[in-house]
């Protein structure tokens, strides 16, 4: 329908221009109309190559003939680029130039021949409409962000023929639903399918020997990836995608941690591993959680040690008869629910033997149960019982040690010793009745066994054993524990869940002690004078709710609150300059917290994770904000940071899904590329300072639609400020903004209007150029000079004002601007713009032109008006006709006698009118003689009789008559 309408006013002016008989120049037709009756006419054409021309027809149509290189300095065809919905490049064009079709909005399908070699870099960046192209087989470079932007591509194949796939080249094409690489590439530039949020599986061919940084990042449908393990990869080429289920290894040799390490984030996913790779390294696998199966080739020769140990739920293993005994199950799937499924329900070990029947390990035999007696398989495994035989004297050190399945276990009256750390990490283990006949506990037996709560322990016992080691971090513990103690410099106590601590100096790590730290709700005061609160000092005490730093605290150190995952409240005294890497990293239900005046640095991951984080205030001073310090802080809905901070660090605020307002001062010299990543809900950025805001002030944020606001005090909008952030939809510049440089806001294509305060005097080059989506723009009073292609490219403009204040307009200002079509500016700019554009001019110096009266003699003239600078006639002059001559005699026949006068009158002359002569036609009859007291007066005096005539001439020439007769 658009293109409907443009079509019809094209269609109208052509037929209106055949009419006059003359070619409509400028704007939007350039050629003749070839026949009034055609349909479909020749738009503009030209030369872009020593051998190519091309024709841009009124369907839309831009074909582009010849032989060679595209070659120009200007794109010539950029002012056309909205009307440009086919592209058809004939056989012998050899490649397609940098930027050639750049923000083609309207562009849809184009074909490439077989000629073309290469694709130049950006040829297709910001083609919105593209749905499909097909590359020939003769390419063999697709340059840096070819395709960038284009949105509603969806499938693209890239032939053998293709070598390097450049940065960018396919970042943003969210349509892309499918991708077909063949071999042949041998390069993958950094983020070259960055984005492609449509892209559910990806095949990379062998042939490809590196890939570059986040090359498929974010895209979040990808589900299945096929990846050859000879390739080079940057460690975050596939960040954020979140989605992988299946993962193919191709390629020939040995499958290395690095490749594995690439997917160490992906959720349930199943693995193959395809035929030609003959070895898997050592521990590649391990501790990959998330893997649920596994498919090995024939070809697989070697599993290496813990190749898939501690891969907690992989449960299903494809394995080649031929190495299921040639491997070492026990140690290549250690601790794996796959070898549950694959190892005997019996064994031995030592001098004793078990068996595994409905839950319940049996233990059977003499002396001692050696560490190792539950097969490490089954420690992880929850819900299973353990019952020794009478017979055993010892459990040995470390015999159950993290068995975190075992919930219950009975011991016989012939144990007499439990040894160091037998039971340590049984963390379901809830009760036990330890028998009389025990004579001995070891260190940490059932240490951080966190659910025992009930225990039998023999009277002999209680006395003998250091309760608070051997049973340290148990429940029961806790009920049999001091309520106050002493550690080295500090002493503290508990009542009613509070722990007052009292101390002087530097508050050292580990401060409240351990089997207390995952207990829940108690909060921490302090009765002295503290100066450090230290590394650690609270580490994962995840049962503290609140705490207040008191007065003379300078430093709260590194890990300091770490996974304090229950703290809701804290408050931080004047006085703290440091806030320490990592110090409240994961404290998820902390919503608030005021840091105070005096703090400097914001350590990195410094609120890391804080997800219940509504709001912070981050006090004048602070300098430096590390990296990831606020990051995944989903609750933050809005940030301010101080005049003062010079630097925002690698992923300070990532995914912060929450945050919808940033407040960002002049004085940051350093904001990350990722400091804002996947902040999808910003909807507005305000700029605070003084003086120049910077391109290195304005953060890098890829969402679509968000405006800026800047408040007073910046004076100027520096170079490349907001350069090609197209989701920018609207931006408030304040008076005291005096310069907008260069290319300040370029590629804008998402701003739709915008007001250039009175205060600024100058717009620099490309300021705007290609704010492809801007229809309004008022330009103040004030403005002195618009740089060179300052406006370029603002194809839906259709009008302008331009005031009286502006002296210079450069080069181009305004070019491509193709729907402008009135402007209102002072008569000396008249001509920079073309002949269809309706100006409007407002004048320099205009002139009174006198009016001029008619008179006989000569025409008269109107009072008029025109302006001294540039000639143009405002008020046009009209000519009055010369008057009619007129003219009345005292008298036309006239009787006298001899020697006898009389005086003829000349009267009613018309205006400028004069009596040119007066005279007889026969002198010897009568004379004429002037009055000379009156010009107009002549003396008639006869002399003979007979007849004659007076005639009276004008200058006009005008003619009257007297016959005289004398008797």
């Amino acid at each position: 329908m658009k293109f409907f309408k443009r079509l019809l006013s094209l269609a109208i002016v052509g037929l209106l221009a055949i009419a006059l008989g003359h070619v409509v120049t400028g704007g939007l037709i350039e050629k003749e109309v070839c026949a009034a009756g055609n349909d479909i006419y020749e738009i503009v054409s030209g030369s872009c190559g020593e051998n190519l021309t091309y024709v841009l027809t009124s369907d839309g149509t831009m074909t582009i003939s010849g032989s060679g290189d595209m070659t120009y300095q200007y794109n010539p065809w950029d002012s056309y680029n909205l009307y440009i919905e086919k592209v058809v490049i004939t056989e012998g064009v050899t490649s397609i130039k940098d930027a050639a079709f750049r923000y083609c909005e309207d562009l849809k399908s184009i074909t490439i021949p077989k000629s073309v070699i290469c694709i130049g870099e950006s040829a297709f960046s910001g083609c919105t409409e593209l749905t499909s192209i097909t590359i020939p087989e003769s390419v063999t470079c697709i340059g840096e962000s070819t395709f960038y932007g284009c949105t509603k591509l969806t499938s693209i194949t890239i032939p053998e023929s293709v070598t390097c796939i450049g940065e960018s080249a396919f970042y943003g094409c969210k349509g892309l639903t499918s991708i077909v690489i063949s071999e042949g590439v041998t390069e993958i530039g950094e983020y070259a399918f960055s984005g492609c949020k449509g892209l559910t599986s990806i095949t990379i061919p062998e042939s490809v020997i590196e890939i570059g940084s986040q090359a498929f990042s974010s895209c979040d449908k990808l589900t299945s990836i096929t990846i050859p393990i000879n390739t080079k990869y940057q460690n975050d080429v596939f960040w954020y995608c979140d989605n992988i289920k299946k993962i193919v290894y191709t390629g020939n040799g040995t499958l290395t941690s690095e490749v594995v390490s690439l997917f160490s984030f992906a959720n349930e996913y199943s693995v193959i591993i395809q035929e030609g790779i003959t070895e898997i390294c050592d521990f590649a696998f391990e501790n990959c959680k998330n893997i649920i199966s596994l498919t090995i080739p024939q070809s697989m020769e070697k599993i290496g040690d813990n190749a898939f140990g501690y891969c907690s739920n992989l449960s299903t293993v494809t394995i080649p008869n031929s190495l299921k005994k040639s491997i070492d199950y026990s140690n290549a799937f250690y601790a794996t629910p796959w070898k549950m499924n694959n190892i005997p329900d019996e064994g031995s070990i030592g001098s004793c033997t078990w068996s595994l029947n409905n839950g319940v390990f049996t233990i059977s035999g003499s002396e001692n149960i050696e560490g190792g007696i539950i097969p490490e398989e089954y420690r992880k495994i929850s819900g299973y019982s353990v019952i020794i035989k009478n017979g055993i004297n010892t459990i040995d050190v470390k015999a159950f040690y993290g068995c975190i399945g075992l919930t219950d276990i009975t011991i016989p009256g012939s144990v007499t010793k439990i040894y160091y750390e037998a039971f340590r990490g049984c963390v379901g283990l809830t009760n036990i009745n330890i028998p009389e006949s025990v004579t001995y506990i070891g260190d940490s037996a059932f240490a951080d066994c966190k659910k025992l709560k009930n225990l039998v322990l023999p009277d002999s016992l209680k006395k003998s054993i250091d309760c608070s080691n051997v049973f340290y971090a148990t429940p029961w513990k806790m009920n049999n524990i001091p309520d106050e103690g002493t550690n080295g410099s500090y002493s503290w106590s508990l009542k009613n869940g509070v722990f007052t601590i009292k101390l002087s100096g530097e508050l050292e790590e580990n401060i409240i002690p351990e089997e207390y730290c995952d207990i829940q709700g108690y909060s921490v005061v302090f009765k002295d004078v503290i100066t450090k609160i230290g590394d650690y000092a609270f580490y994962r005490c995840e049962g503290l709710t609140s705490i207040t730093i008191p007065k003379g605290v300078t430093q709260i150190g590194d890990y300091a609150f770490y996974g304090c995952e229950r703290l809701t409240s804290i408050t931080i005294s004047e006085g703290v300059t440091k806030i320490g890497d990592n110090a409240f990293y994961g404290c998820e239900r902390l919503t608030s917290i005021t840091i105070p005046e005096g703090v400097t640095k914001i350590g990195d991951n410094a609120f890391y994770g804080c997800k219940g984080l509504t709001s912070i205030t981050i006090p004048e001073g602070v300098t430096e904000i590390g990296m990831c310090s606020f990051a995944k802080c989903k609750g933050l809905t809005s940030i301010t940071i101080p005049e003062g901070v010079t630097e925002i660090g690698t992923c300070s605020f990532e995914e912060c899904k929450g945050l919808t307002s940033i407040t960002i001062p002049n004085s940051v010299s350093n904001i990350n590329r990722s400091a804002f990543l996947d902040c999808d809900g910003i909807k507005s950025i305000i700029f605070t300072g003084s003086g120049i805001l910077a391109s290195e002030s304005v953060p890098e944020i890829e969402i679509e639609d968000y405006s800026v606001t800047i408040k007073d005090g910046i004076t100027q909008i520096g170079d490349y400020a907001f350069g090609k952030n197209s989701g920018l939809t609207s931006i408030v510049i304040p008076e005291g903004v005096t310069q907008i440089g260069e290319c300040a806001f370029a590629g804008c294509k998402g701003l739709t209007s915008i007001v250039i305060p009175e205060s600024v005097t100058q717009i620099g080059e490309y300021a705007f150029d290609n704010c492809m989506g801007l229809t309004s723009i008022v330009i103040s009073e004030g403005v002195t000079k618009i740089g060179d292609y300052a406006f370029s490219g603002c194809k839906r403009l259709t009008n302008l004002t331009i005031p009286e204040s502006v002296i210079e307009i450069d080069n181009g200002a305004f070019s491509g601007c193709t729907r402008l079509t009135s402007v209102f500016c002072p008569c000396k700019f008249k001509g920079l713009f073309s002949k269809n554009v309706k100006i409007n001019l407002s004048h320099g110096k205009i002139v009174v032109d006198k009016a001029v009266k008619a008179t006989c003699i000569s025409k008269g003239k109107t009072k008029g008006k025109h302006c001294l600078v540039c000639k143009t006639v405002i008020l046009p002059q009209k000519i009055i006709p010369k008057l009619k001559p007129t003219i009345k005699l005292s008298a036309t026949n006239k009787t006298i006698k001899t020697k006898q006068s009389f005086t003829l009158t000349v009267s009613k002359l018309s205006k400028g009118d004069l009596i040119k002569n007066v005279k007889s036609s026969n002198k010897i009859v009568a004379t004429v003689k002037v009055d000379k007291k009156n010009k107009t007066r002549y003396i008639i005096s006869a002399k003979k009789k007979g007849k004659t005539t007076i005639t009276v001439i004008l200058k006009s020439g005008k003619k009257a008559y007297c016959k005289i007769t004398v008797r």
